[in-house]
C-alpha cells in the first residue's frame, strides 16, 4: 500500500484548498494595501472632499464625480 498515493477526488480537493488559500492571501494582501493607502492619503490632510469619489445624487444614480 502506497501512503502517498492520492485518488483523484482526494487530488481534485487538494489542488481547490490551495487555490482557495491563494486567493485568500491575495485578497489579505489586497486589504492590507488599500489600508496602507488610506493612512497615508488622510496623513496628507487633504479636503473630505478629495477623499469622496462617489456621490449619489438624489435621482438614485450612480456617478464617479472627481472633486476639484
Amino acid at each position: 500500500m502506497n501512503l502517498w498515493a492520492l485518488s483523484t477526488k482526494d487530488l481534485t480537493r487538494l489542488l481547490r484548498a490551495a487555490l482557495l488559500g491563494a486567493t485568500t492571501e491575495l485578497a489579505a494582501l489586497a486589504l492590507m494595501a488599500t489600508a496602507a493607502w488610506l493612512l497615508l492619503r488622510a496623513a496628507e490632510q487633504p479636503p473630505l472632499a478629495a477623499l469622496c469619489t462617489l456621490a449619489l445624487p438624489r435621482d438614485g444614480r450612480v456617478r464617479s464625480e472627481v472633486a476639484a
